[in-house]
């Protein structure tokens, strides 16, 4: 493995390595809270902050709370990691959900999928690496990117890769522009104040 980039007061590593540097990073830092992403070549190390988790936690909430209401079928994939052998690349979503097909945990092959429908990209510190090339090549048809300004854009995948979008694919009746409101409400009041507003919000 060869040093790239590990700036001072950075919370970010860079390397590079090959397919088996990776697997057993993958394997030395599986207990730790880190994110591991490889491109071709290139691993990156990212440990979240404080605010990038609080984000996180808010909006799978919010997802989840919405499915229940709007009675979508869907299985949680958390934060798992999905990797593609003949393309070299690997990454774990902040959150990732399957609405189409739904596998099984006990058989579930994150190298030969199905891979998730949604994905939920947290970008308080963003990536050095091509991270929708990632999931373009795993065939994540929807990407939901929020920042630190608390501003979400969707990007679904087309036959020319991701593209920006004013609603979901997914989840066609939520008005995902929104949910950043609610998303700050929680951090101001808490996540019971959250869902108590956002739950009545879903039917209008």
């Amino acid at each position: 493995m060869t040093l790239i980039e590990r700036p001072e007061a950075s919370e970010r590593f860079l390397a590079w390595t090959d397919w088996e540097g990776y697997l057993h990073a993958l394997e030395a830092f599986k207990h730790q809270r880190i994110k591991i992403t490889y491109d071709r070549g290139r691993l990156e190390l990212l440990t979240p902050s404080f605010l990038h988790e609080g984000i996180k936690t808010y909006l799978r909430q919010l997802v989840e709370a919405a499915c229940f209401e709007m009675e979508v079928d869907y299985r949680p994939g958390g934060s798992t990691t999905f990797r593609h052998r003949l393309a070299e690349r690997g990454l774990e979503p902040d959150e990732c959900y399957f609405f189409s097909q739904f596998p099984e945990p006990e058989t579930y092959d994150p190298e030969v999928g199905p891979w998730p429908d949604l994905a939920l990209e947290i970008e308080v510190t963003r990536s050095a690496l091509d991270r929708m090339a990632i999931y373009r090549d795993l065939s994540v048809r929807e990407v939901w990117r929020y920042s630190a300004l608390h501003e979400i854009c969707i990007e679904r995948l087309g036959p020319d890769g991701y593209s920006v979008s004013k609603t979901s694919i997914v989840l066609p009746g939520l008005k995902v522009c929104e949910l950043p409101r609610f998303v700050q409400l929680g951090f101001q009041d808490g996540p019971r104040a959250m869902l108590k507003a956002f739950k009545p919000w879903l039917s209008l």
